[in-house]
């Protein structure tokens, strides 16, 4: 069992750090982290994964198919194969909320250095991360932000009044959720409307490079984007905007 238990955490970490091009490339490895991802970390303790056990040839057989398949043909040929023969999304057999939550905290890990706290919920984190690919945010940049924001509390004010994860002004927030017709002080609100205010900042300075992009994007998420244009289009010269800036883009979150 021991033995077992290390294959399967090298497989995991392996599948782990390997990044999908294709939606159907990412079910693919959702699908086998689900399998394996029990059989490397036994604390969870719940009824179905009593199945993993008693079915694991079963689940091996499956997961070579649709690598034969991969190699032979392609990921969407194999598993639109499998599904044929077994009746039912494969991606979904032994897949949930407390396992993806896992894999997606390690996802974002390997991405952006940040580890999320568990007790985020799922939701909340998966919500931050589709932000990132319907926005065309970086994933480092928006979880780096919101770690330097409020470490991932959702209650946090600040003294100026600025609210929750991403530490959005009042005027901020109205303006933004007038525009987006959205309306409650929510955690979901919250991490919607500073999503926007990033896509936002980002096409006011889109002839840049990327990295100078980002680095005034976030001055003026910091210090207003009126103070980067006053700069001359520069990070502005205030102590708390420059190690913002470089805390998000450059250093080692510990």
């Amino acid at each position: 069992m021991k033995w077992l238990k290390a294959q399967a955490s090298k497989a995991c970490m392996s599948l782990i750090m390997w990044e999908p091009n294709k939606k159907t490339h990412l079910r693919f490895k959702k699908t086998c982290l689900s399998v394996l991802y029990p059989f490397a970390y036994s604390e969870f303790r719940t009824r179905k994964y009593k199945l993993l056990f008693n079915s694991a040839k079963i689940c091996l057989a499956i997961a070579s198919i649709v690598i034969l398949f991969s190699f032979l043909i392609n990921r969407d040929a194999a598993l639109k194969t499998v599904r044929k023969h077994i009746g039912y999304k494969i991606d979904r057999l032994f897949f949930d909320d407390e396992l993806d939550h896992e894999l997606l905290r390690s996802v974002i890990y390997k991405e952006s250095g940040v580890l999320v706290p568990t007790s985020v919920p799922y939701r909340d984190i998966k919500l931050m991360y589709d932000q990132c690919i319907e926005k065309k945010i970086p994933v480092y940049v928006f979880f780096r932000l919101i770690y330097t924001e409020s470490r991932f509390d959702s209650t946090a004010v600040s003294n100026v009044g600025a609210r929750g994860y991403c530490q959005i002004m009042p005027a901020t927030w109205r303006s933004i959720a007038e525009k987006l017709n959205l309306s409650g002080n929510s955690c979901k609100n919250n991490i919607i409307i500073s999503a926007e205010l990033l896509k936002i900042l980002k096409s006011e300075f889109s002839g840049f490079s990327d990295k100078k992009k980002w680095e005034l994007v976030l001055s003026s998420y910091n210090a207003g984007i009126s103070r980067v244009i006053q700069s001359g289009y520069e990070i502005p010269p205030i102590i708390e905007t420059r190690n913002y800036v470089d805390k998000i883009m450059y250093r080692k979150i510990r």
